[in-house]
């Protein structure tokens, strides 16, 4: 039990099941073996399905998504920049997280992403042309004037760095280069200009766009980098096993050492029953045959009359009076903690299922897989009325489970 408990609680409640067979009637243990066989399969299946609805697209389809339609993403923002310790080194990573930066709002920071994207790639004319910008923006026309002049040094023929430049010569008041340069940015754009946003005069500092060529750049170094790091650690960049394989390997674990106990029982130890009286375990031999739900001295004393002492006669009241209360409140308690275990108690193994299931999916949905889960799929929506239902008749299913166990005996 300590083993099996050290394990986790997944594992500790798969043992006290399987163990439980032993107690359970022979309809009881074919429905336990199904259960278990029908987990093993079904665990899988549920799994896949859970990876294919829940589970967000990849990131590079989410990227692609943010840059071409220039939609707020937190949730690729915060997965590129935890890609930092595989990509530090990659100019194409640091130059899409500068991007995403840039549009959630968070220039100072783009602008290192920018910068660290030059130190890997000194030919990479975009990144100078979004430090330029950026400098730009906060007014540093002398800067801008350094940096963008350098990206035209690696790329001559950019249109944003001619206009970006173009705009920074006019704030220092060197308009006649601003008008070569703006020309230039025409020229070089050609019909692609108004597209773009390079119109004559328009004062608005433009950025590169970036967008499918980029991520599938990207894409590329971070499975080279991906392969590299399994062939270094010996392919454990895999990861652990997903939760619902080992979910499975429960139950069939389960199922191997329930089937063992009850051959172990067969074999080794022989049948015994709980007194429908008293509550006392008693062997079933061979010999004693007059009652099969009454344990002996029960048949003494109720049914046969033979001749006992009145201490004794008192000492068995007694002990169904105790008998009657344990069980009592043991149902109950099971009641209040497991739900549908009424139906079980009352030889309805199916309808213990089913009510504990919805009543368990019910309540960790609402505290546990809407929370986690809901946001991947759709950020902004809010879901706490469904929460809040869900939670509702969970607790309404517990409830009812509670005062079935209390009106029984």
């Amino acid at each position: 039990l300590p083993v099996f408990g050290g394990l986790g609680p997944v594992w500790l409640g798969a043992y006290l099941f399987a163990a439980s067979w032993i107690y359970l009637s022979v309809r009881l243990r074919v429905w336990a073996v199904a259960a278990c066989l029908l987990m093993i399969f079904v665990v899988p299946a549920v799994g896949s399905i859970h990876h294919r609805l829940v589970q967000p697209p990849a990131l590079s389809d989410r990227l692609t998504t943010a840059l071409v339609e220039r939609q707020m993403d937190l949730g690729t923002l915060r997965e590129m920049a935890e890609l930092e310790a595989t990509m530090a080194e990659t100019a194409p990573y640091h130059l899409l997280l500068g991007e995403l930066l840039r549009m959630h709002g968070e220039p100072g920071l783009a602008k290192v992403e920018f910068q660290k994207a030059v130190v890997a790639d000194p030919d990479e004319a975009r990144a100078l042309i979004f430090v330029g910008a950026l400098a730009l923006e906060e007014g540093d026309a002398q800067l801008a004037v350094q940096v963008l002049s350098s990206a035209l040094e690696v790329d001559s023929d950019n249109p944003f760095a001619y206009h970006n430049l173009s705009l920074a010569f006019d704030l220092i008041r060197r308009f006649q280069e601003g008008d070569q340069a703006r020309t230039r940015a025409r020229q070089y754009a050609g019909p692609d200009s108004p597209e773009q946003g390079l119109r004559g005069l328009d004062p608005r500092i433009r950025f590169p766009r970036l967008g499918r060529p980029d991520v599938a750049a990207f894409a590329a170094e971070m499975v080279s980098r991906q392969e590299l790091s399994a062939v270094e650690t010996g392919g454990a960049a895999d990861g652990p096993r997903p939760s619902f394989e080992r979910l499975s390997l429960v139950f069939a674990f389960a199922l191997v050492l329930g089937l063992v106990l009850l051959v172990v029982r067969a074999r080794w130890f022989g049948p015994a029953r709980e007194c429908t009286k008293c509550g006392k375990i008693y062997r079933l031999e061979s010999g004693f045959g007059e009652s099969s739900v009454y344990c002996p001295q029960c048949v003494s004393v109720f049914l046969k009359r033979d001749v006992v002492s009145i201490e004794q006669q008192t000492a068995k009241l007694h002990r169904i009076r105790s008998w009657e209360r344990m069980s009592a409140a043991g149902r109950r308690l099971a009641g209040l903690l497991f739900p549908g275990s009424p139906y079980l108690f009352a030889d309805r193994a199916i309808r213990a299922v089913l009510f504990a299931f919805v009543c368990i999916a019910l309540l960790s949905g609402g505290m546990l897989w809407l929370p986690m889960f809901a946001p991947m799929i759709e950020p902004l929506a809010s879901f706490t009325t469904l929460r809040v239902a869900m939670l509702t008749l969970g607790a309404l299913m517990v409830l009812r489970s509670a005062t079935m166990s209390w009106d029984r005996r």
